[in-house]
């Protein structure tokens, strides 16, 4: 019994590390997230939204062009 269980690998339950990791811990990046930014490509430009241009989250709430440039230069991984 003793030369069994000597060449014998792991037992079950043994913690060995030998169970699969989950798909989401073989993640390298963070997950995908999708955001609909809505703004004027004037108010873009100038820095600022003006009375009646938009610039907004869309079904969130309106945002200022400086937090539109910062969400589109994490989404495109440049800068504004």
């Amino acid at each position: 019994m003793v030369a069994r269980i000597c060449s014998e690998g792991p037992r079950r339950g043994a913690g060995t590390g030998a169970e699969p990791e989950p798909e989401w811990a073989n993640r390298s990046r963070r997950p995908d997230t999708k955001v609909i930014v809505l703004i004027d490509h004037q108010a873009l430009r100038r820095g600022h939204a003006e009375e009646g241009e938009t610039c907004e989250i869309a079904r969130v709430g309106p945002i200022s062009v400086a937090s539109a440039r910062s969400l589109m230069a994490d989404a495109l991984g440049r800068r504004w």
